[in-house]
């Protein structure tokens, strides 16, 4: 073992010596080695490096800093009136004037509750979450079937949804409302289930292009490679185009809940009975009662900023699927 160990280190001395040897100046120039080369540091760059601006481009940016400020405060200066006037103790309910002066509290918090906010968020929330699942499952599968295969009149099918979207909804509401009563007395369904056939129907036909249209940029060689192992129709949709077309589907479900929860036109026509009223419902009758004594500004702003907690707490968790494409190298 000895012998072995005086062996290796001789050999790795020779090796050493031999290759100082080859990095000599003579040997470097024989071979036309070069030494690496020290890296030179780049000079810092300030903005008073840069030319100076003419009068075109501080002009142009200018006008660029003066819109965005025009524009955060058409934004911003209508929340804050809304919450002063929501937190306005000494505001009067028939206006929402600041004659009177300022002070924060909760009152009007308290009156709107005890108007029944509870019960409307809670209809509200029922129809649009109803909607929002039934859109989207439907759609999906919908868009999935016009995206990938191929059937007899699906071009005219789809040209069909094209004309229906066309069609504004308004010029509708008379048949809706004719819908509503029949289902209501002949088949003694509530008001508030024919609101939601309205609003899934509508959310189908409106989306159903756009999803087809996204589906058709995922590689068909995903649906060739799923062919070739086996897997189902249904599988493919669930675990392979379903996941890739997230993004837009949580479009699609954002938008079909945002519809329902805030809408007002269809409610106040097919729905009476205040027990069933929604919450857009219920807030434009603080506002719109024909009572002056039961007219309430400030109890119907603080509703409005309760209202949009629903939409936020959605909004968070799907905004991520928004932005997240996962088109890009799904072939490969």
């Amino acid at each position: 073992m000895d012998k072995i160990k005086n062996m290796l280190e001789n050999l790795r001395a020779k090796m050493t010596f031999n290759n100082k040897k080859f990095l000599n100046k003579d040997v470097s120039k024989k071979y036309d080695i070069k030494k690496p080369s020290k890296v030179k540091k780049t000079k810092r760059l300030y903005l008073s490096d840069l030319p100076r601006m003419n009068t075109f481009q501080k002009a142009k940016i200018l006008t660029f800093y003066f819109m965005v400020l025009l524009w955060a405060i058409i934004i911003i200066y209508p929340l804050v009136m809304l919450f002063l006037s929501a937190t306005n103790n000494k505001g009067r309910r028939e206006t929402l004037s600041f004659k009177d002066g300022y002070s924060f509290g909760t009152d009007g918090f308290t009156r709107v509750m005890h108007e029944g906010f509870g019960k409307w968020m809670t209809n509200s929330l029922i129809i649009s979450l109803v909607s929002m699942v039934l859109i989207v499952f439907i759609v999906g599968l919908v868009g999935f079937a016009f995206s990938r295969f191929n059937f007899k009149a699906k071009n005219r099918s789809l040209l069909g949804i094209m004309i229906l979207r066309i069609i504004p909804t308004i010029t509708a509401l008379i048949a809706f409302y004719i819908m509503g009563e029949i289902f209501a007395q002949k088949f003694n369904l509530e008001r508030k289930y024919t609101l939601i056939m309205l609003y899934v129907g509508g959310g189908i036909v409106g989306n159903i292009y756009i999803l087809k249209s996204y589906m058709d940029n995922i590689p068909r060689s995903i649906d060739e490679s799923a062919r070739i192992d086996g897997v189902g129709v249904w599988k493919q949709y669930w675990r392979m185009i379903a996941p890739l077309s997230l993004p837009m589907l949580s479009m699609v479900a954002f938008w079909s809940f945002i519809g329902p929860f805030g809408g007002i036109i269809l409610p106040n026509m097919l729905i009476n009975d205040p027990e069933n009223f929604t919450v857009a419902q219920g807030l434009r009758g603080l506002i719109t009662d024909g009572n002056a004594a039961a007219t309430d500004y400030i109890a119907y702003t603080a509703g409005a900023i309760m209202v949009a907690i629903p939409s936020l707490i959605l909004f968070i968790p799907v905004q991520r699927f928004m932005l997240n494409d996962k088109k890009e190298g799904s072939g490969k």
